[in-house]
């Protein structure tokens, strides 16, 4: 029988027939019976609990010997890429592209209307020069 049986059968068994001088020797045996298997659960959830709290534990000094073996020692990893903002000329949508690919050289799309919109050349569309090319000239 369950934790919540017995506890239910307890509380069924007093509601039923009362408590008197006949059955209240069961009673206390049945309250007993119930303690016990109580503290019993308390004691396996204890043993679990530690279990858990050994197993988090490892795993965060697994992740922390991870993260300095990506990162080093001491570094926070935080990686800013730089971008460029650009406007399509030919559906007026403003995206961002990594600086990077922007002064790349190489053709840059518009992920709307998928238009080119820097020529490999570093021509904006429409024959100026971009951006990227006017202060390297």
């Amino acid at each position: 029988m369950s934790l919540k049986e017995k506890v239910a059968y307890i509380k069924g068994f007093i509601k039923g027939g009362g408590v008197s001088e006949k059955n209240f020797e069961e009673v206390i045996e049945l309250i007993v019976d119930a303690l016990e298997e109580i503290a019993h659960e308390i004691d396996e959830l204890e043993k679990t609990q530690i279990d858990l709290e050994e197993y988090v534990e490892s795993i965060d000094e697994d992740l922390a010997s991870l993260e300095k073996e990506v990162f080093g020692e001491g570094e926070e990893a935080e990686v800013e890429e730089e971008f460029e903002e650009v406007e399509c000329p030919s559906c007026g949508e403003m995206f961002f592209v990594p600086a990077q690919d922007y002064y790349s050289g190489e053709e840059i799309r518009c992920p709307v209307c998928g238009k080119v919109v820097i020529s490999e050349e570093g021509e904006e569309e429409g024959g100026e020069q971009t951006s990227r090319d006017k202060g390297r000239n």
